[in-house]
């Protein structure tokens, strides 16, 4: 099912960048305005400049800092600032990271390849969440620009031991490639042997990848394969995508919650919103403090936090088959994630807020911050905060592969993949384009 290959890598030089740490980034789409300024002044080659190249003071058009991201790639490859391998591999990745809740030292392992690119319908590579039109483009403009893969996406697969099997391919010789990002450390292990690479590809030959993060990406990916091909391109790599892969049971996957902030409720309705909830809900005054501890305990599936001006208050959903009615049209596995409840009974049901609108109405904010949505509700910047558990991994696969999306902003995947470690052209030729 799916198609794994080894690819030849683009990576910086170190001999000619010094430390790795100035030139990566984060992904394109966690980058705000003020750290895009930060890592321009970090160093002439930081890859913010291929991966999200902004406007500047001159400009002539809007394909100019595509233009530029594109300029920068060929330039860094012909001057040796950055390098393409001579031949294709493999590459054991290892992040090391503290646990955002509690605090404990993390490590997630995964494998950067070339996964085949496959429609969504064959359900090979299975998407978990919608994507925008208009980000799709960006990546899009961004990919005719460069000709590469200039960032990986992250996928999860069912494994059978090949990421262990592949890196104990790589021994115990020391990684080699070692950037530290603030508290985060990035290992890389480049594993060239045919025999360790063809090991790894034969045994997802029968498992499917489920995209955990980088959906713009992937889509963006079918489409440039997509005009190729149209114009008479016959196969090649621009059939496939850079990509992280990691197995379900890896310890170091963290799914963070995003919890939700709503405002411009009708003052009656604020006022009813305990007793109106009470229809679904058996509804407890608590610590607001508390909330972490009791959203991850033994059905938090079926607990809600809400705090709003009154105090702090937690929701559990007294019957579970209260969803199997108003969430009908949804896949039993949907019906019983958290979120959804949320989604359907609270922000639907109660408040009147559809699903087409959850994702782009003002009145709804998103945190990861418990802390911070508290604080926001007392502050009076929000009328009500409502605080979810923590996702798991496999709720990800169970609700993609009943061929349904996860609701808006259910996951993040934490931490994120670090850019500027690898690239990987999709035209062949001297030159990237």
């Amino acid at each position: 099912m799916a198609s794994i290959t080894a690819f030849r890598g683009i990576r910086y030089d170190p001999d000619r960048v010094g430390d790795l740490s100035h030139v990566v980034a984060p992904p394109y789409d966690v980058i705000s305005p003020e750290q895009q300024d930060e890592l321009y002044s970090k160093h002439p080659a930081n890859c913010v400049r291929i991966i999200l190249n902004r406007a500047e003071p001159g400009d002539t058009s809007p394909s100019a800092p595509y233009e530029r991201a594109g300029a920068c790639l060929r330039e860094w490859l012909a001057s040796g600032v950055l390098r393409e391998e001579e031949t294709p591999a493999l590459w054991v990745y290892r992040q090391e990271f503290s646990h955002p809740i509690t605090g404990a030292s993390t490590a997630r392992m995964g494998v950067f390849c070339a996964l085949g690119l496959e429609p969504y319908e064959r359900g090979i590579v299975v998407p978990h969440e919608e994507t925008r039109t208009r980000a799709i483009q960006d990546r899009l403009d961004v990919m005719r620009a460069t000709g590469a893969n200039v960032e990986p996406i992250y996928g999860l697969h069912e494994d059978g031991g090949a990421t262990q099997a592949l890196r104990e391919a790589a021994g115990a010789r020391p990684p080699d490639v070692s950037v530290s990002d603030g508290d985060e450390r990035h290992l890389l292990w480049r594993v060239a042997d045919p025999g360790a690479c063809e090991a790894f590809a034969g045994s997802l030959r029968d498992r499917r990848v489920w995209i955990a993060d980088g959906h713009h990406r992937y889509e963006t990916a079918l489409a440039y394969c997509a005009e190729r091909f149209a114009a008479g391109a016959q196969g090649g790599a621009c059939a496939s995508i850079l990509a992280v892969l990691v197995p379900f049971g890896d310890p170091g996957i963290v799914v963070l919650p995003t919890h939700r902030l709503v405002r411009n409720i009708a003052p009656q309705t604020l006022a009813d919103l305990t007793r109106t909830l009470g229809r679904w809900f058996s509804v407890e005054r608590v610590d607001g403090a508390s909330w972490p501890l009791a959203l991850r305990q033994r059905g938090a599936e079926r607990r809600l936090g809400m705090a709003t001006r009154e105090g702090s208050f937690l929701l559990t959903l007294r019957d579970a088959a209260a969803m199997d009615v108003e969430a009908a049209d949804k896949p039993p596995v949907w019906r019983r994630l958290a979120v959804a409840v949320l989604q359907r009974l609270v922000l639907e049901r109660t408040l009147g807020i559809p699903a087409s609108a959850i994702a782009t109405t003002p009145y709804i904010g998103y945190t990861r911050d418990h802390a911070e949505a508290l604080g926001a509700v007392r502050r009076g910047e929000w009328d009500v905060a409502f605080l979810l558990g923590m996702p798991d991994a496999a709720d990800v696969r169970d609700v993609a592969a009943a061929g349904e999306k996860m609701p808006p902003k259910s996951t993040y995947f934490y931490p994120k993949l670090l850019s500027g470690l690898l690239m990987r052209r999709v035209e062949e030729g001297p030159d990237v384009r």
